[in-house]
Parts: structure tokens; C-alpha cells; sequence
């Protein structure tokens, strides 16, 4: 695992909110993704015996917040606004929805979390919904400490200080949650993506629990693929 430092904190924070800004439009993750994780979620959770529930759900470093949406509409939506929503999808600047109207219905509150709640995070202050906290992902509100059953990002190079921000995930996760993380196979840090270089046995030193699924580029965008279920 490799790092890029920064000499200030207010530094990295400019420079993420700048980025989203700039990048606002895109979303690294898509509808197939999404169902895939929930799918492999449910199936470990079987290997337990346990309720196929999943809620409350966590999304962080969301730029425009689309992850949010995926997770919602997968989880909570019936069988013709999710074929809707996968068959609409298309992949220009990332992958987004030709109709955004069908995504957004239904948004969560992240004042008012239940186990039916799909939210997110995101440090730009300029994206202001109503399921989306506006903050550091390695900063979370104190309130949601093991709120979660399953916490997502592809935003982990991202990170100021990854053993920070990794605390900060697992704090806010249930006994027996899930982390699935997107991470570009083989990146080297830069200014923009302070964190790279990442192997599979670091994120397991990161991230205590078993690792349920691992997938080298195995998403659309051909990120690496891992999920984890965190200790109980």
C-alpha cells in the first residue's frame, strides 16, 4: 500500500471538492453491479441463517449520488421499475440513467434512518438531496455508529489517511455488516488519489472480518471487486 501526503488537511479537502465538482456527472458503479453485490449479500447471509433483510445501507464518496439510487431501486423497488432502471442505464462519462426521474422517486431521509434507508455521503457541499450527508467520509456523524447492514464505495483511493477512513467504515457498521468496495486494480497515488498499490492482503488487514467475495476488475468499470462481512 502506497500514499500520496498531503501537508495540510484543508489541502485534501479542497482538492476532493473540487474534483466532484468537476466530476459530478459521473457514477463508476452500475445497475448490474449493484444487484450482483446484493445477490452474493443474500447468499452469505443464507450460509448463516440468516433474514434476507437488507437495510439500512450506506454509500460513501457518492459525487452525484447515483449509487444511492441503485441501492434504493434494487432493494425497494418492484420488478418493472428495476428492469427500467437496468435497461435505461447508459454508459457515457460513467454509467447514468436516460430517464432520472424513474431513479429518484422515493429518496431516503438521512435524518430519519430505518432499515429501509439508502443513503449517502459526500464531501462537495454543493450536492444537497435529502438522503445525502454532507461531510468527509472518515469524519461520520457519531449517531451512526453500527447503524448500517452494508456500507459501499469505490472512493477508498480517495482517502486522506486509509487507516482512518477504514475505522471509520467498520465503526459504522452492524456486527455481521457488509462492505463491498470498488478499487482501481493497480493505481499508484497521485494527488487526486492519495491511496494506492492496494493488495487483497492489505485490505484484509484493513478491514477485519471475512472476505465473502473478491473479483479482480470485476465490475462494468472493470474495478476490483471485494466484499466483506465484519466480525460479530
Amino acid at each position: 500500500m502506497e500514499y500520496k501526503q498531503y501537508e495540510t488537511r484543508e489541502e485534501y479537502k479542497n482538492r476532493q471538492i473540487n474534483a466532484s465538482v468537476n466530476k459530478s456527472s459521473y457514477c463508476k458503479t452500475s445497475y448490474r453491479d449493484v444487484h450482483r453485490y446484493l445477490e452474493i449479500i443474500r447468499s452469505n447471509k443464507r450460509e448463516y441463517s440468516e433474514q434476507l433483510k437488507i437495510g439500512p445501507v450506506v454509500c460513501l464518496g457518492v459525487r452525484n449520488g447515483r449509487e444511492v439510487d441503485l441501492f434504493r431501486v434494487a432493494l425497494l423497488s418492484g420488478w418493472l421499475r428495476r428492469q427500467l432502471v437496468h435497461c435505461l442505464e447508459q454508459k457515457w462519462h460513467g454509467f447514468n440513467p436516460r430517464i432520472p426521474l424513474i431513479e429518484s422517486v422515493g429518496r431516503s431521509e438521512y435524518r430519519n434512518l430505518s432499515d429501509k434507508s439508502c443513503v449517502g455521503v459526500e464531501i462537495n457541499p454543493l450536492v444537497r438531496r435529502p438522503d445525502i450527508w454532507s461531510g468527509s467520509f472518515d469524519e461520520l456523524p457519531e449517531e451512526w455508529e453500527q447503524k448500517f447492514d452494508v456500507a459501499f464505495s469505490n472512493a477508498f483511493d480517495h482517502s486522506f489517511d486509509a487507516l482512518k477512513t477504514a475505522e471509520s467504515w467498520c465503526q459504522i457498521l452492524r456486527p455481521g455488516g457488509y462492505l463491498v468496495i470498488q478499487f482501481p486494480e493497480r493505481q499508484t497515488p497521485s494527488p487526486l488519489d492519495p491511496v494506492g498499490s492496494l493488495t487483497v492482503e492489505d485490505f484484509g488487514k484493513l478491514f477485519p472480518g471475512e472476505i465473502v467475495y473478491f473479483h479482480a476488475r470485476g465490475s462494468n468499470w472493470k474495478y476490483t471487486e471485494y466484499i466483506f462481512r465484519m466480525c460479530t
